[in-house]
């Protein structure tokens, strides 16, 4: 059963999809949603009206060289991984970030501290409803979410797993520099006539372009161009300052680390360094899910993975054996600590 629904963080209204398995069970465990960086709703589809105008029209000219529509630009990650975690007999709310969809407030002005409260908010939300069981709340993160995830877990103790899709242990300038090499290296390859097809003809040195904005965060200035036009700087600025992998060892309940072997947003080796981490400091409830030919989307990718490539094979589905390690690892955990619900 699938119910639109709404809850309050503050002064902002965010608005979401509660949904419930269809089994006369009185309650339920339920999974709180956490997105990837970005614009993006409760689906995880980023709202192309936010891009900067030099991203978007790159992006438009991309999708018509593959004769796609901005309006069939989905990438349909959270609805994909709801749909079958609710089967398996889990609730799962998943909500638009602020500023997006029919949340309220402004994404432009949003920190990363600011994206921790709203989670914090889904998951208080959550443990309210009659039908939900609050002593088995899992937080899943996917890429920021994954960073998000352990701050919420070490913040409320009570939360009883936690999933990390593709998150990361080094800190998001660091990151954000690896992920520009590779774009860099990935231009080198293509031909004249594949960068003008694509509109990135003209596309200045990646690595220059973050290593100004990295400076100019760390400089203290309020606002940053990104893409073109100036954005505010507080999440990047907010970001650089968190350190995933001290903030991980903190984390005691049991936690699943799902990594693509594919991924270039995210190398597989971060999530050895979040494993190793978690160990050292003394949980023994840990498992590691390398999957080999997946992609940052947690889908299948035989070849080399690339933002083009999340475009070209647009109509992918989230690897269903994921989605089964996902609900197979979160129910033994559950039963371990008494029963599934």
């Amino acid at each position: 059963m699938e119910s639109e629904v709404s809850f309050v963080n503050g002064t902002i209204n965010l608005a979401g999809t509660l949904t419930i398995p269809n089994t006369s069970v009185e309650k339920f465990p339920a999974f709180v949603f956490v997105h990837g960086s970005g614009p993006n709703d409760r689906d995880e589809n980023p709202d192309l009206s936010l891009m900067s105008p030099n991203d978007k029209e790159k992006l438009i000219q991309t999708l018509k060289s593959f004769n796609l529509e901005v309006s069939q630009f989905k990438l349909n990650v959270f609805n994909e991984m709801s749909d079958y975690l609710v089967k398996k007999g889990f609730a799962v709310l998943r909500y638009d970030k602020r500023g997006i969809g029919k949340s309220e407030g402004d994404y432009s002005t949003a920190g990363f501290k600011d994206l921790i409260s709203d989670a914090h908010a889904a998951i208080k939300f959550l443990r309210s409803k009659p039908e939900i069981n609050p002593s088995k709340i899992i937080v899943l993160g996917h890429s920021e979410g994954g960073i998000i995830g352990p701050v919420l877990c070490v913040e409320d103790p009570t939360i009883a797993a936690l999933v990390i899709c593709a998150g990361t242990s080094q800190k998001l300038d660091d990151i954000m520099l690896q992920q520009a090499k590779y774009t860099r290296e990935m231009l080198k390859r293509l031909t004249q006539e594949q960068k003008e097809k694509l509109g990135v003809k003209d596309t200045p040195d990646p690595v220059e372009v973050i290593e100004k904005l990295i400076e100019k965060v760390k400089h203290g200035d309020e606002y940053v161009e990104v893409g073109g036009h100036k954005v505010y700087a507080k999440w990047f600025r907010e970001h650089f300052a968190h350190d995933p992998l001290e903030t991980i060892k903190q984390v005691k309940c049991p936690v699943l680390i799902v990594q693509g072997e594919k991924d270039f947003q995210v190398p597989f080796s971060n999530a050895l360094a979040l494993r190793d981490a978690l160990e050292k400091s003394g949980n023994n409830n840990v498992r590691l899910m390398l999957f080999p030919n997946i992609d940052h989307l947690l889908k299948f990718e035989p070849g080399q993975s690339s933002q083009l490539k999340y475009i070209s094979k647009m109509n992918r589905e989230v690897e269903p054996l994921i989605l089964k390690s996902i609900a197979g690892w979160t129910e033994s955990v559950l039963v371990k600590n008494g029963s599934m619900h």
